[in-house]
């Protein structure tokens, strides 16, 4: 449902997922969506998902004049470097040491990469700086790019899903920002964990499978182990996080039953928790289909500086 607001500072994140792309206008001006768009794509298996982006962006570009141009891109995230680098707090040539460092994780020449960076809260000591470094196949970006003019829209930030999603945590769950959190957003081939704490980024991990292949519990079991196995590997004094998850794999009853059954405490990421949506639109529906939109949430918040 589409649901046009006033002229006011909106922005769009834009997240895109192997079987659907979603929409979220957010409003500075009124802190609330007001607008949104779930498009599932059109029966098929294109194994060239980038040009299945394409196609649908293009067939659905009536429907996507209605929102503001200003556009929050969200890459997959399993294509890209994120590294923690902790430099010494002396570091004179923050640029060239980031560079040197993500060089080292990379396969080709650094310059066929884009790559950002930018200083967080030390995970190791107060003796050092420590840096969020993110690069990307700048071919991959400006593809994306591309494909979002096509359509008449401007991207202005291009970042990462599963930072949109510690974002819209973050937004909605303010009373709990400060405890280590892990949000796991499930699809029909791929599963990505994200740790946060503090509104920031601690760890990734991310897999593929096939849903459909295994009954709930298989699935739920799978989860539940690489969950353990993940949390093994990440060094954590306060115990065991928080869990949250979200998702399309988690819009059906029997996929969060059986995952809950499984690991006990977890709970659905609701990314309208404390965040305004203004879009008329059926309860059950709204809370159904709200798994496919924490990600678009958070890259639209991320346009309007909220986290």
């Amino acid at each position: 449902m589409i649901i046009m607001k006033a002229d006011t500072t909106n922005f769009c994140g834009l997240d895109l997922q192997k079987e659907y792309f979603s929409v979220i206008q957010y409003s500075t001006e009124e802190e609330a969506v007001t607008l949104l768009s779930l498009q599932p794509f059109s029966a098929g298996d294109d194994a060239d998902v980038w040009k299945a982006w394409k196609t649908e962006l293009k067939n659905s570009r009536g429907r996507l004049r209605f929102f503001s141009p200003a556009v929050i891109c969200g890459m997959p995230s399993e294509h890209a470097v994120v590294k923690i680098i902790p430099l010494d707090a002396d570091e004179e040539d923050i640029d060239g040491a980031i560079q040197w460092e993500l060089g080292q994780q990379i396969s080709g020449a650094l310059d066929d990469y884009v790559f950002d960076y930018q200083e967080v809260e030390s995970v190791l000591n107060a003796s050092a700086r420590t840096f969020l470094a993110v690069a990307y196949r700048r071919e991959l970006v400006n593809r994306m790019a591309g494909m979002i003019r096509n359509v008449k829209l401007q991207p202005q930030i291009v970042d990462l899903d599963i930072f949109g999603l510690v974002n819209v945590f973050s937004a909605n769950y303010s009373d709990r920002k400060a405890m280590t959190s892990l949000l796991v957003h499930s699809e029909s081939e791929v599963t990505k964990f994200v740790m946060t704490r503090n509104g920031e980024f601690r760890n990734y991990h991310c897999f593929g499978h096939k849903t459909g292949s295994v009954d709930p519990a298989g699935f739920a079991a799978t989860l539940s182990a690489e969950i353990d196995r993940f949390l093994a590997a990440t060094e954590n004094s306060a115990g065991r996080p928080g869990i949250y998850v979200t998702g399309s794999y988690f819009r059906q009853a029997f996929g969060r039953e059986a995952f809950f059954e499984k690991v006990p405490g977890a709970e659905m990421l609701n990314p309208f928790r404390n965040i305004k949506c203004q879009v008329i639109i059926d309860a059950q529906q709204f809370q159904e289909y709200s798994t496919q939109l924490a990600v678009a949430v958070g890259l639209a918040l991320r346009g309007g500086g909220k986290k």
